[in-house]
């Protein structure tokens, strides 16, 4: 089913809800449509909030719209224990006639009978007085083509990962006689890993045999191979997916299919002559336009196999990742250059899980054997589904397992996405294990060196700098005494930073070489300089700021993918940003600095760091660091001139930053202020 993305400017409590009937009364019969260009789907009645199965006896529990397709709607449940599945709603309306009961039917046998990580999962079917209803497995990150619509277009080494995923799911079907004719960006989705699943088996195909050809002239204008549209007497078979593929393939990496056109006409005249072309400004390898065109061969016999595709030189010849980050949703991910054997083992350990390869894996259940379409027509009652799709006792549910779950025992613990720690497991016994240089095998308070970072603190020394802002706006003779020393040239200071708050949290990069993310759930991550220590940074209300030593190939499965986030923050700062100051840096490796709070103004961003230093980056790219409590002010000016003075000579010898220093001192003020309210209100 291709599903109609709901417009994000339309909250789904808004959508138009059509009364659904009372189970009390008898239902009445929906007219059938005037128009023949209504679609079956406007037929579906918007189901209740509790949608019973009556052979389980057991309730779903109804949320928000999904999506919407020719001939259904799409909506998210959750049973009992909390499992939440999407469930496809097909209107008992549009199942009139014999033919599209039996279409019902193969799709429902056809789906059942798969059982592929890269491939929808199927739990259940069943049926009420209005409805038929299919339980499936919810792919979290909607489909390619909103993945597409949302990023443009994907990169070679993205397309690589997503095509080898494809390329098993299509080996597992054409194994098993399947062919699935309408294979488009609307098909395939993403799960909660950003693995891809392929779905909607509405005009899927089974052979009898290799040698059978189907004549149906069925699919989606923009991905339809021409033997469908234009090769009626000798039919078509296997070779229409891998048309479709190269059309997949071409619209990842260029942001549209090749042949689309306004005019559903226009598209069938482009594909009848095959007439398309790279654009120049987007800039494609010569494999990728190679693999594109042999995948777009007009004669069927011409195009690659599945196993020939998954070796073409594209696939070698860039960086092949394992596994593609959330964050891939809004940003492209940074993946650095990998060496030849790197590029090949990745490629074995997808390959792998998604089926291809030599590799003894088994991700898939009864490969190579043929789904059997012959359908018990014995019904249940007055109900319209045959006993042998919807049994009155029906198998035990299934759990879903992302590809990602077939790995080693050994590459599971580290490679995962999926990876999730024991709930009885304490998260220091679920470490591997410890550098040398981080002795420590549990979590620790941060070092004595590092000031107490408990909540009174912290607004007990923010207040002090506040008061001493002021003092030095006012009078700056008044200023308490500061010890006479050389101020140090050195500072820790954040040059770079991206926030993706509405999603996962804050990334930055620090003067001393470290990276971090401060999480949606104010814990932190910090990566040292060397790129391999890595701290573990969570809050508690007893003992304050807690740091767990841990390295980026050893640490709990609870941070997998807080390091796949951190990987990414760290890739796309350093492809896209550049730093605010090129002075001096200190490179330090264990108990690296972090920033504890960031607060977003109009005017500026502030940062708190855990050695209680302040700093505020302004809309005209100043940079104010306040140390010690005002006993150090570092400027970075407009020219990225750096500047380090007591706060009376800033106050004294620097007049651009008096109008900053107030600004500071107001945003202080009101900060402490409104968190020590709200905390004074809480414990009252």
């Amino acid at each position: 089913m291709a599903f109609r993305p709901i417009s994000t400017n339309i909250p789904i409590n808004t959508l138009p809800q059509r009364k659904y009937p009372s189970p009390a009364k008898k239902t009445p019969k929906t007219p059938a449509p005037k128009d023949k260009h209504v679609k079956p789907s406007s037929l579906v009645l918007t189901p209740p909030t509790q949608i019973r199965d009556p052979r389980r006896n057991e309730v779903y529990q109804r949320s928000g719209c999904l999506g919407e397709g020719g001939f259904a709607r799409c909506f998210e449940v959750q049973d009992k224990l909390g499992q939440r599945y999407a469930v496809k709603v097909i209107a008992k309306s549009t199942l009139k006639s014999s033919k599209t009961k039996q279409k019902l039917y193969g799709e429902i046998k056809v789906h059942q009978s798969m059982d592929h990580p890269n491939i929808v999962g199927f739990q259940d079917c069943f049926e009420d007085e209005v409805n038929v209803y299919m339980i499936l497995e919810l792919c979290e990150n909607r489909t390619l083509m909103e993945f597409l619509r949302r990023r443009k277009r994907l990169s070679e080494s993205e397309a690589r990962f997503y095509l080898l995923q494809i390329l098993g799911a299509l080996k597992y079907m054409h194994g098993r006689k399947v062919i699935h004719r309408d294979l488009k960006l609307g098909n395939i989705f993403l799960d909660a890993d950003m693995n891809l699943k392929i779905g909607d088996f509405g005009l899927a195909a089974l052979l009898v045999n290799d040698t059978e050809r189907k004549k149906t002239i069925c699919g989606t204008p923009n991905y339809i191979a021409p033997e469908v549209l234009f090769g009626n007497q000798d039919g078509h078979s296997f070779e229409v997916d891998l048309w479709s593929v190269g059309v997949i393939l071409y619209a990842m990496l260029v942001g549209k299919p090749p042949f689309q056109s306004k005019d559903v006409k226009a598209i069938y005249k482009k594909i009848k002559e095959n007439r398309y072309d790279f654009p120049e400004k987007i800039i494609l390898s010569t494999e990728s336009k190679s693999l594109i065109t042999s995948l777009l061969s007009h004669n069927p016999e011409h195009r690659p196999t599945i196993d020939q595709i998954s070796l073409h030189p594209f696939f070698q010849m860039g960086p092949m990742p394992r596994s593609i980050p959330v964050t891939a949703l809004d940003m492209q991910p940074y993946f650095e250059r990998q060496p030849r054997l790197q590029t090949r083992q990745n490629w074995e350990f997808v390959a792998a899980n998604s089926g291809l390869g030599n590799a003894d894996t088994k991700v898939a259940g009864e490969v190579g054997r043929s789904v059997s379409l012959v359908v018990d027509e014995a019904r249940q009652g007055n109900g319209i589904l045959p006993q042998s799709l919807s049994p009155q006792n029906p198998k035990p549910k299934k759990v879903f397992v992302s590809a990602a779950s077939n790995l080693s025992k050994k590459e599971n613990l580290v490679q995962s996405l999926d990876n999730r720690p024991d709930s009885k497991r304490s998260l220091v016994s679920s470490i591997h294990s410890r550098p040398a240089t981080r002795a420590s095998s549990v979590a620790t308070n941060l070092p004595k060196s590092q000031p107490p970072s408990s909540e009174k603190s912290i607004w007990t020394s923010v207040k002090t700098l506040t008061e001493n802002i002021g003092l030095a706006l006012d009078n700056p003779v008044r200023l308490p005494h500061f010890p006479k020393r050389a101020l140090p040239s050195t500072a820790l200071f954040i040059t770079k930073w991206v926030d993706y708050s509405n999603r996962y949290g804050l990334g930055y990069q620090l003067s001393d070489g470290s990276v971090g993310v401060y999480f949606n759930d104010s814990t932190s991550v910090i990566l040292s300089p060397d790129e391999h220590n890595l701290d573990y940074i969570t809050a508690s209300s007893s003992s304050g700021l807690r740091r767990m030593p841990c390295t980026m190939t050893s640490h709990p499965t609870e941070l997998v993918k807080k390091v796949y986030l951190l990987k990414h923050f760290k890739g796309y700062m350093m492809q896209n940003l550049c730093k605010a100051d090129a002075g001096s840096t200190v490179r330090t490796v264990e108990n690296a600095g972090f920033m504890t709070h960031y607060l977003r103004t109009r005017m500026a961003i502030m940062f708190r760091f855990s050695n209680r230093s302040i700093q505020f980056n302004f809309q005209d790219h100043c940079k104010l660091i306040l140390e010690e409590e005002g006993g150090i002010i570092r400027y970075i000016d407009k020219k990225r001139g750096f500047h380090t003075w007591t706060l009376s000579q800033a106050v004294c010898e620097c007049p651009e930053i008096l109008t900053k220093l107030k600004f500071a001192r107001d945003t202080l003020g009101s900060w402490s202020s409104k968190v020590q309210a709200k905390g004074a209100t809480s414990s009252s």
